[in-house]
């Protein structure tokens, strides 16, 4: 007899149109490189215990679908193998964590316009500069590299015009050469837009398709030396069996590269009130509350998952050089910004331009060093100047 193997198989990631309509047409470029439990599917079973002649059970019978929880854990991707020729793309990764966060807006990309500037003022050529860049992060060209601002005002009065960061660059940019938009994923009230979840197991009779899905807890670990991850558990509202169509065979996910690990060399840096530090971990836990909304004419009498609160918490361990203050909660740290990898197509930038302490921070060891664990929340943040967002939001997360 056939067995199929656990880790043998394919699962895809796509965005829906409409809820109650499932994703099709799966490319490569939806395919997800994961851990994955066994994606189990559920039906409620129905049963009245009504007046029966023996001991024989009450008649069962088939009831909603939906509620049905997936876990992945998978490396971060980049959404391009090559240096981007225009604005970021939506790719998996980003599906997934703006279904937790909320929203998304790509823009930023400006193929040769710069023209210079310092660590605290992008300049570029004349009439070239775009009030939109406000609240996305932008990546140009340093000497040996790329770095990352999140801009905050753009000045198009002048000759040049000038773009600064809420945080300084690591270096002034160079006067040529391409300036990286980026895929900026915010805090926001906005709704969740339905995905699907593709199931391909080994088996050619394997394949499941869970669908009307929302992601209702993500992590990102992002500490030193280590590989950036996200682990994620979705929610989904329907699904359907087809029977046949698994056994995807061999394939390579090239389409979208693995981020590289959280080292110098790649440009990763940690800023707490706007001035680099050692940082001995890296953590982020978004928690996105949903509750059903029911309907009688959707097809598992759930007509989709509405976001009724988001959460987010940055917790991070720093070496202590000096344990003269311990930070109480509620007081101000200003921003937090964490840049993992800086090569086009494959960079991150994570920013709190706002953060408040939750908790009083704690003393505990780090290596074999005395360290000092902090964890942030977001302030309602309103220091860019433009309300068009993702401007002015609390909390965001770009790919570059």
């Amino acid at each position: 007899m056939a067995l199929s193997p656990y880790r043998i198989g394919r699962i895809s990631v796509k965005a829906q149109g409409a809820w109650g309509t499932a994703a099709g047409s799966w490319a490569a470029a939806n395919y997800v490189e994961a851990e994955v439990t066994v994606p189990t599917p559920v039906q409620e079973a129905l049963k009245t215990d009504t007046m029966r002649g023996g001991f024989y059970e009450s008649t069962v019978v088939a009831g909603s679908k939906a509620g049905v929880e997936v876990s992945l854990r998978m490396p971060l991707h980049g959404f391009s193998t090559a240096s981007p020729s225009g604005e970021a793309s939506a790719h998996v990764d980003a599906v997934l964590i703006t279904s937790a966060l909320g929203a998304a807006a790509q823009n930023g990309y400006s193929a040769s316009d710069i023209s210079g500037g310092s660590a605290s003022s992008l300049e570029f050529t004349d009439g070239t500069g775009d009030i939109t860049w406000e609240g996305h992060a932008l990546m140009p060209a340093i000497s040996g590299g790329h770095s990352i601002g999140w801009i905050t005002s753009v000045d198009v009065s002048g000759d040049p015009d000038t773009a600064a960061p809420i945080a300084n660059l690591s270096a002034a940019p160079t006067g040529s050469g391409a300036v990286y938009g980026s895929n900026v994923i915010y805090l926001s009230t906005t709704q969740p837009t339905a995905f699907s979840l593709l199931w391909e197991g080994a088996d050619s009779n394997s394949k499941i398709t869970y669908f009307d899905g929302v992601v209702t807890s993500a992590k990102l670990t992002l500490s030193p030396k280590g590989q950036p991850t996200l682990e994620c558990t979705c929610k989904f509202a329907d699904w359907t069996n087809a029977g046949s169509g698994g056994a995807p065979g061999d394939y390579a996910l090239t389409d979208l590269p693995q981020m590289p690990a959280a080292i110098g060399d790649n440009g990763a840096r940690y800023l707490l009130g706007g001035t680099a530090v050692n940082a001995a971990s890296f953590e982020i836990e978004i928690t996105n509350d949903v509750a059903e909304a029911p309907g009688h004419a959707s097809a598992q009498g759930v007509a989709q998952y509405v976001t009724t609160n988001r959460t987010v918490r940055t917790t991070v361990t720093v070496p202590a050089a000096s344990i003269a203050t311990i930070n109480a909660p509620g007081t101000s740290a200003g921003v937090v910004q964490l840049d993992l990898n800086t090569t086009p197509g494959r960079a991150l930038s994570v920013l709190m331009p706002l953060a408040q302490r939750e908790a009083l921070e704690t003393l505990g060891d780090a290596g074999g060093l005395v360290a000092l664990t902090g964890v942030f929340g977001p302030s309602n943040y309103t220091g860019d100047d433009t309300s068009t967002v993702p401007a002015n939001t609390d909390f965001r997360i770009a790919f570059l």
